[in-house]
């Protein structure tokens, strides 16, 4: 019996050496800035989370994270430009290339696996109609167009082994997941009816199947 459990124990132990570091929504990077997504592979932060230089600062609710230099003078926001990721309490937050109030943005990876997913946000100007009305009769008198500024927010893969960003869009993840004919197929009869959440559901069932080894893909 002794003899039985020691061999059930090794094939284990072989099992998890030979799987590496698998990344999912459990992993945790190790906490640091980032210059490159090879860093990230690697799990090497280039930079530690230094806090008596950097401030970092958490949005629960929208799941960004703030960043600035500390110091009396005027704050550099430069310094973090080349920062790709900054990875606090193990979670990866992604370069919005946005400064706000002094702060720069980075945003959550809400999806860790070989695809993940990560939302920008943009502030653009559009131009929207306006009418004015007759307080008497309701009825319109004057028309004419105002500029306005709106923030769009835009879904994004990343896709971890090469670290390329790209729209989640349907041909977009559809070429991603060509390895995976079964889903694919699916994927293929969805309609346009709900359909970025029928995408974003098909996005995990991808990642379950398909996992990503970090070890194996550091080189």
């Amino acid at each position: 019996m002794i003899k039985y459990t020691s061999v059930v124990c090794c094939f284990l132990i072989f099992i998890c050496t030979a799987s590496g570091q698998l990344l999912n929504g459990d992993f945790r990077f190790a906490d640091g800035l980032y210059h490159t997504h090879e860093a990230l592979l690697k799990n090497q932060p280039d930079l530690e989370s230094d806090t008596s230089r950097y401030e970092i600062i958490s949005s629960g609710s929208t799941g960004n994270l703030f960043a600035a230099l500390k110091g009396d003078e005027l704050i550099s926001l430069d310094h973090f430009d080349s920062i790709l990721y900054i990875v606090e309490n193990g979670r990866v937050y992604i370069n919005a290339d946005e400064d706000l109030r002094r702060l720069h943005r980075f945003v959550l990876l809400s999806v860790q696996g070989k695809i993940g997913l990560f939302e920008r946000d943009y502030e653009e100007k559009v131009v929207v109609p306006i009418k004015a009305y007759n307080p008497l009769n309701g009825q319109p008198f004057r028309s004419g167009e105002i500029e306005k500024k709106v923030r769009t927010t835009i879904p994004y893969l990343l896709v971890f082994e090469t670290g390329k960003f790209m729209p989640f869009t349907y041909r977009n993840f559809l070429g991603l997941i060509s390895d995976d004919k079964e889903l694919v197929n699916q994927v293929l009869e969805i309609d346009t009816e709900d359909r970025n959440e029928k995408l974003y559901k098909c996005l995990l069932i991808y990642n379950d199947r398909n996992s990503f080894d970090l070890e194996n893909n550091n080189d």
